[in-house]
């Protein structure tokens, strides 16, 4: 299942109002609960990270959006406001900094110097919880429309683990990054279709085992850039 995945999804976004938490990221401490009372680290509600490169020395960035907990900081934005600035200004610096940097491809032909990073979307767990709320929606959205700077330095992408809900968000975000989209392949929640493709292009060292490598959570650090 790639990228045809899409073809006979409609648009259509309908909010229906849920009342349970966003599970954790792969790595998160567990240490955070939704209400108003407790603190948070943005680094786990917002998984993230660079794992390593692909075998053509591209840096890969591992973005667990299906665990982004776009609800609990929307309740409380007078309390997290400062503090999701900053997260997202790492976050893109991240991203930035990631398509600024020089690699070097060698080939039977010659070497090859340009920019630019692999990225790996895992949608696990995506629902219309991340739409619950108006405040919610334009949190994500806030996020996502700095895409756009990265459509031309996305290498390539692997959407992962995606069920009915993230099919539909990806076909409304694919005009922000719509060059991009045409270099990612798509795929549902059955690992056994997404690993071997993983693979292929990245090396088990890289990949977290989760997604088929070797990497635990002692060797990743949330919010990690190169």
């Amino acid at each position: 299942m790639q990228s045809n995945l899409l073809k006979s999804v409609t648009p259509v976004l309908v909010l229906i109002f849920l009342d349970h938490a966003l599970p954790q990221g792969k790595c998160g401490s567990g240490n955070h609960e939704t209400s108003s009372g407790d603190s948070i680290h943005l680094k786990e509600l917002y998984p993230y990270y660079v794992a390593g490169y692909d075998f053509d020395n591209l840096p890969v960035v591992v973005i667990e959006v299906g665990h982004w907990d776009y609800l609990f900081v929307s309740k409380n934005l007078d309390k997290y406001a400062g503090e999701m600035d900053d997260f997202r200004n790492n976050f893109h610096g991240c991203l930035r900094k990631m398509s600024q940097l020089n690699v070097t491809r060698e080939s039977e032909e010659e070497e090859n110097i340009s920019g630019g990073f692999a990225l790996l979307l895992d949608l696990n767990n995506f629902s219309l919880k991340h739409f619950m709320s108006s405040e919610s929606a334009k949190l994500l959205l806030s996020f996502w429309k700095g895409f756009k700077q990265f459509d031309d330095s996305i290498a390539y992408a692997f959407y992962i683990n995606m069920n009915a809900v993230a099919e539909n968000f990806a076909l409304l975000s694919k005009p922000l990054m719509s060059k991009a989209f045409g270099r990612s392949q798509l795929f549902g929640t059955k690992n056994t279709s997404w690993i071997p493709a993983l693979q292929r292009k990245i090396p088990t060292s890289t990949l977290p085992s989760w997604y088929g490598g070797e990497q635990d959570c002692d060797q990743i650090e949330l919010g990690y850039c190169l």
